[in-house]
């Protein structure tokens, strides 16, 4: 029996890591769909790649989140950041719009402290 066995994280955890997986690649499969549109883009290419790699960045996140890494966390942070960076000085999103990326940083926070039978699942992660 290995150490991840023991291991448990509350339902709401779980189903939140799956949630951002699985947001998180379609995406990444609309943004490609996207680039393969042979309409005019809306932003240029290089940008929408650089949206790709940072949701891509997310579905990693999410898996390593699920292997009980801490990485997984600390990589949902620099993408946040990342996004933030692009929204606001690449895509001209509205400041408002673009603080957005902040708060998932808080959600990710409070979604792993979350107890199930007196421990959370930051506290179980490597």
């Amino acid at each position: 029996m290995t150490n991840n066995d023991l291991k448990q994280r509350h339902g709401c955890v779980t189903f939140w890591l799956w949630l951002v997986l699985l947001v998180n690649a379609g995406s990444v499969l609309m943004q490609v769909i996207n680039l393969l549109d042979p309409e005019e883009p809306v932003y240029p290419v290089w940008t929408v790649v650089l949206l790709v790699l940072l949701a891509s960045c997310n579905v990693v996140a999410s898996l390593l989140l699920m292997r009980w890494r801490k990485l997984g966390f600390y990589l949902f942070v620099a993408s946040a950041l990342a996004e933030l960076v692009v929204c606001l000085l690449l895509l001209d999103y509205h400041p408002v719009q673009s603080v957005a990326s902040l708060f998932n940083i808080a959600i990710w926070w409070a979604v792993l402290q979350i107890r199930y039978n007196g421990r959370s699942a930051w506290s179980q992660m490597e």
